[in-house]
């Protein structure tokens, strides 16, 4: 047999006479030890024990323990010895076919002794899982160029450790200086004599702590971990792909819960390197991953600052690095027009003399016409400077609509009982349904030339107001290279499998923190409050948050930049009805509760944009 073909077991003593030999007058001695690793697919093995000689473990041998030449001692005395040491020992080995006269067995070859971890269970089998580096993998310095590799299929490198031709590891880890990260999603794998390599079924995977390996056994190239740790990564991975146990999660309503910022999410880092390397753009961190989860968790969002911030062109680099920016259909840019009075300026109308319905000249009609023919596709449309007429009017059917469940989603662009009367009704149907792979995504100029958002959009929409950045933290021309290359197309399947779709996230103490900001407001502002849209909202928004891993921004940012984008901008008046809740020494106000809730985030945003309106009052006499 071909070692290099084999694979490693991990084996544990059974602490029984008849499983320790001591044969006389040779001095032969073996023990038979009982593997707790599971065999790799398409072998021959079948024997529940490995035949291990006492004289081929180097340690036994170096530390002069006498267990294969002190003949001085009675068997008795010998097999205590074996069973003392062994107690808290495991051996690493590759079993190796043996033919004898008498009979066939396995014996291990490549005898590696290892210390047992405290509290480990051997109940459990253990899985030996191949590990990649920068050390041992051909091209591949980092994670994006393991992942490269593992995209194309391409042959990783050699391992130092045998692993057995066609067998499929139940997991693959990359490990760096910085990250670690596993891979469950595995179709076939491949080893040659130019190195090994593996198809995937999915790309996903779960990133961990780097220490993580350290709690298990690590030989050379390969470690040994609990079968159920594995089987639990593999089930967050299915999670993310929409499936779990052959079952698709999405339409599950039992309750998961999956351990948080353990996932990377792949398309923000292809977003933050398109806008730094291809469109030359510095913003603010917390802004883009704000934004960028804004997209997966809201139906509508919308980008407010001053003219010339750059919000169309954030919006552009996004379309760009899903692969959709060059499809006028999948990224329909909307220019508003300021004479906009109703929903006809924006979807068309039926024209009687014809009996054919005119589509408007946004398109937009025929984007979700296109939509509901390809769900597995993205499509974002975007409403470039939005407020320049008033969204309540000509977005009116559309702010009805986006608050229901996906289903229920229906726009309808003329009587139903006009259809068999109109000549084109086979291609503008009466009823369009708005599908869970669109987004709406609206640009505002905050100045004196447009108009401000109700209460009815803002219930709606997240509202992303941009933050400065200094000229001076510009980034430095020399890290502005343009990339030349073209982003992968991202489908609705694959973005829609970074959104985490748990609910019920929120905490109790989160909740009640709600509570109280609710009666607050209500003491000032009877008409002004937070509804159950607005909640679930923000709790999917937080989730998608925790889930993921975003070094610069976790649930306590997301907690605070909620509140100052969903309920914040709701807060607005005179100074006779804001003064109290804007006042930093009343026990009844907005600073107040924020003191009092300071272990749930530091709220900085959030005090910032009420220091804003304090001035404001201070100054007009009125707050926006």
């Amino acid at each position: 047999m071909d070692k290099k073909k084999q694979y490693q077991l991990l084996c544990k003593l059974e602490i029984k006479d008849e499983k320790i030999k001591i044969k006389e007058p040779f001095n032969i001695s073996y023990i038979f030890m009982k593997y707790i690793s599971d065999i790799p697919d398409n072998n021959e093995f079948y024997q529940d024990d490995i035949r291990v000689y006492m004289s081929s473990i180097d340690e036994l041998r170096e530390n002069n323990s006498g267990y294969t030449s002190d003949v001085k001692n009675s068997l008795e005395e010998r097999r205590t010895k074996i069973k003392d040491y062994f107690k808290n020992k495991l051996v690493a080995l590759t079993p190796i076919s043996q033919e004898t006269d008498e009979e066939t067995y396995y014996k291990g070859d490549d005898i590696k002794v290892i210390d047992v971890k405290k509290d480990q269970d051997f109940d459990n089998n253990f899985v030996e899982i191949p590990i990649f580096s920068p050390n041992n993998t051909n091209n591949a310095n980092n994670f994006n160029e393991f992942y490269n590799l593992l995209v194309d299929s391409k042959t990783l490198g050699q391992l130092n450790n045998p692993w057995r031709d066609g067998a499929v590891p139940e997991a693959i880890v990359w490990r760096d200086e910085i990250n670690t990260y596993v891979f469950t999603e595995i179709e076939k794998c491949s080893n040659n004599p130019s190195g090994i390599s593996f198809t995937m079924t999915s790309l996903e995977s779960v990133k961990k702590e780097n220490d993580w390996l350290e709690e298990y056994y690590l030989i050379d190239d390969v470690a040994f971990i609990p079968k159920d740790e594995i089987m639990k990564i593999s089930r967050q991975i299915s999670k993310v792909n929409g499936y779990e146990d052959g079952i698709n999660s999405k339409n599950n309503n039992i309750e998961t819960h999956t351990s948080v910022e353990e996932y990377e999410d792949s398309i923000f880092n292809e977003f933050k390197n398109k806008l730094v390397n291809d469109y030359h753009l510095t913003y603010n961190i917390k802004d883009l991953i704000n934004f960028h989860n804004s997209i997966k968790t809201n139906i509508f969002t919308v980008l407010a600052g001053i003219s010339g911030t750059g919000k169309s062109k954030i919006i552009t680099a996004y379309a760009d690095s899903l692969g959709i920016k060059d499809n006028s259909s999948q990224f329909n840019m909307i220019s508003v027009r300021p004479f906009w009075q109703d929903d006809s300026d924006l979807l068309g109308f039926v024209d009687s003399l014809s009996n054919t319905y005119h589509s408007g000249d946004s398109m937009i009609v025929d984007t979700l016409i296109e939509a509901n023919n390809n769900r597995n596709e993205l499509y974002i449309i975007v409403l470039d400077e939005m407020n320049l007429a008033r969204v309540e009017h000509y977005f009116s059917q559309f702010l009805s609509i986006l608050e229901k469940d996906a289903k229920d989603r229906k726009l309808t662009l003329y009587n139903k009982k006009l259809e068999n009367k109109l000549y084109n009704s086979h291609l503008y149907p009466s009823e369009i349904l708005i599908t869970e792979n669109v987004r709406f995504v609206g640009t505002m100029n905050i100045d004196e030339t447009t108009y401000q958002l109700s209460d009815k959009v803002l219930d709606r929409a997240n509202v992303i107001t941009l933050q400065k950045v200094k000229f001076s933290e510009r980034l430095p021309r020399e890290e502005l290279k343009k990339s030349n290359v073209n982003s992968r197309h991202t489908s609705y399947d694959n973005f829609s499998k970074d959104i985490y779709n748990n609910e019920f996230e929120l905490t109790d103490s989160q909740l009640q923190f709600f509570d109280d900001l609710n009666y607050c407001i209500n003491s000032h502002l009877p008409t002004v409050g937070i509804g159950w849209r607005t909640l679930n909202s923000i709790e999917r928004y937080v989730s998608n948050i925790k889930h993921f891993n975003y070094n610069d921004f976790n649930d306590r940012d997301a907690f605070d930049y909620q509140l100052s984008q969903r309920i914040l901008p709701k807060i607005r008046g005179t100074r006779m009805m804001l003064d109290e809740i804007l006042d930093k020494d009343s026990d009844n106000g907005l600073f107040k509760l924020l003191d009092d809730y300071n272990d749930l985030s530091d709220f900085e945003l959030t005090r910032a944009m009420l220091e804003k309106k304090r001035r404001e009052i201070e100054v007009n006499g009125f707050a926006n």
